[in-house]
């Protein structure tokens, strides 16, 4: 399970690298179906339609939301909580989550992921 986190940090950085300075948080963004257990994150955008994009929002996962992983499944299923709220999300759709980690203490906006 580390090893895809592990290549997605070894592809930001090598991005990082190339541009010559950090990237922005949307450029350091990953997968959700690529995080680890227990990570916080937070959400930077959504690659999917308007019907399944609205159906997340319904379920409180907007863009800019705090969530933890519970759980993940090796093929990148996982189990999320957002304010008290435990949502499973299927591969497919952790595949079109793009997520950065809370853990940087470079990015200012992630001071407040304490709330999930």
């Amino acid at each position: 399970m580390a090893m895809n986190v592990e290549i997605a940090e070894e592809y930001v950085s090598q991005i990082d690298n190339q541009k010559g300075g950090p990237l922005s948080d949307e450029s350091k963004a990953f997968p959700l179906s690529l995080a680890r257990s227990s990570e916080k994150l937070r959400i930077v955008a959504f690659h999917m339609g308007k019907g399944l994009g609205r159906r997340l929002g319904d379920l409180g996962l907007r863009k800019g939301s705090v969530i933890q992983v519970l759980h993940r499944e090796r093929n990148g299923a996982s189990i999320v909580v957002h304010d008290n709220n435990r949502v499973a999300i299927g591969a497919g759709v952790a595949q079109m989550i793009s997520v950065i980690l809370c853990e940087d203490k470079t990015n200012p906006d992630c001071n407040s992921c304490e709330k999930a």
